[in-house]
């Protein structure tokens, strides 16, 4: 009983350590010393632990998001830098590599504490954490090429129900295909959705995209103006999916246990107001998300 009492002490210091160091490195994160290994494109000053800008680096970050503007994935990238032996301290130059770089908001000023292992509610942003070495203007463009490389189909649209259309026949999601055609001697590209299962019916059966696009939009529309127009109704469930809303409630009750914990926190510790208060929004703002998906369940059904 005694060993399994100080076990239990053990894990509860333990614990207690982690969450120690957890608020002692947002502390530090808070007054832009960097608690970690500095980006490639930066070094960490020793005396004062704030970022500073390594001129050769940076300027290999610059000519990544130069490239990545002009329309070229990841992979092309990793490529190039290899060929122009571009600088770089230890490893390689692969996709992986590319991708985190083009996706660090630190290039542009702003630290995103946690972005790996935390929530998203729970990441801590701060801006103007160190100089920028790119632009927001360069920054945001690349943001549309990264969309735009992730979707295989994309032409004239989006395609914002890829990978949501389930077949008709065996209820299997169906995956994007292209077809192209020369009208009037230019290229046209048409964009699909079919099948894969081989042993449905609708196999080789291809549903032209902008058409269930279309159909899909003026639907939202019409139950958009709906909602609008019918203040007073009350809208009633009669959806079978009685789980997907207790999840959803569950997750409510979490952020706000979260709020509270935070309200704790400000108590007991040393934080700022300010990120509290960020923190606290984070969390308002999932929380009428997940009113939201019931809000949704509710309409679709």
């Amino acid at each position: 009983m005694i060993f399994g009492m100080n076990l239990v002490f053990g894990q509860r210091e333990r614990k207690e350590i982690g969450a120690r160091m957890k608020r002692a490195m947002e502390e530090m994160t808070l007054e832009k010393i960097h608690p970690s290994k500095a980006p490639y494109g930066y070094i960490r000053n020793r005396e004062t632990g704030h970022l500073e800008i390594e001129p050769i680096e940076a300027q290999v970050v610059k000519e990544i998001f130069e490239l990545c503007k002009q329309g070229n994935s990841t992979r092309s990238i990793a490529t190039i830098m290899k060929d122009n032996n571009a600088y770089l301290k230890q490893g390689k130059w692969a996709s992986d590599r590319i991708y985190k770089i083009l996706t660090n908001a630190i290039y542009i000023g702003i630290f995103e504490y946690g972005k790996y292992k935390r929530k998203p509610q729970d990441i801590l942003r701060i801006e103007n954490y160190c100089e920028p070495i790119i632009d927001e203007i360069t920054w945001n463009a690349t943001r549309n090429v990264l969309v735009k490389n992730r979707h295989s189909n994309y032409g004239e649209y989006i395609h914002l129900f890829s990978g949501l259309v389930k077949c008709p026949i065996c209820r299997n999601i169906m995956s994007s295909s292209e077809s192209f055609k020369y009208p009037n001697g230019k290229l046209k590209v048409y964009y699909h959705l079919r099948c894969k299962n081989h042993n449905c019916k609708g196999f080789g059966l291809h549903y032209n995209t902008e058409k269930i696009e279309n159909k899909l939009k003026r639907i939202l529309e019409e139950l958009t103006i709906f909602i609008l127009s019918m203040d007073n109704e009350i809208i009633t469930c009669n959806s079978t999916k009685s789980n997907d809303i207790k999840e959803i409630e569950k997750a409510i009750e979490k952020l706000k246990l979260q709020e509270k914990r935070l309200v704790d926190l400000y108590l007991s510790s040393n934080l700022d107001v300010e990120t509290i208060n960020y923190k606290n929004d984070i969390i308002m703002i999932f929380y009428q998300l997940q009113k939201g998906k019931i809000i949704s369940i509710l309409m679709n059904f």
